[in-house]
């Protein structure tokens, strides 16, 4: 039983004056001792995200300059995945911020889309490490 459950179990327990089951302790979790919210959002959140939002809405803004206007939101009829990788690409070969922006926004406007064709999210069951760590060498 998971520690929501217990939690709600107890609150109803509680409620109706029977004994309460003795709750694990918080914190605690597969990995050990987890920090506070407060120390996790400073941890994993780091300011520079706020640039690259910022960066990309710019470059949102002064697409309506370089390519014009477009009304409603008809760029979802693009082919965002494939604009996606062709931008990456990019990026791995000349290391230009611009290109991983640019795909960083491409990904902001297919979230939307999927979204808005009842795509939902769902829990991936995805242990251990995300992403290789880069080599030290």
């Amino acid at each position: 039983m998971n520690n929501l459950t217990l939690f709600f179990d107890n609150a109803w327990k509680w409620k109706c004056g029977l004994p309460e089951d003795e709750l694990p302790e918080m914190g605690k979790s597969k990995l050990g001792n987890v920090p506070d919210l407060e120390d996790l959002i400073k941890m994993q959140i780091v300011p520079e995200f706020k640039d690259l939002e910022k960066a990309a809405d710019v470059r949102m803004i002064i697409g309506v300059f370089r390519y014009k206007l477009r009304k409603g939101h008809d760029f979802f009829n693009y082919k965002m995945l494939k604009e996606i990788r062709k931008k990456l690409n990019q990026y791995e070969e000349t290391k230009n911020l611009e290109d991983l922006v640019d795909a960083f926004n491409y990904v902001r406007i297919e979230y939307l889309r999927a979204r808005w064709a009842g795509y939902i999210m769902k829990p991936v069951n995805d242990e251990g490490i995300h992403a290789e760590y880069l080599d030290s060498k």
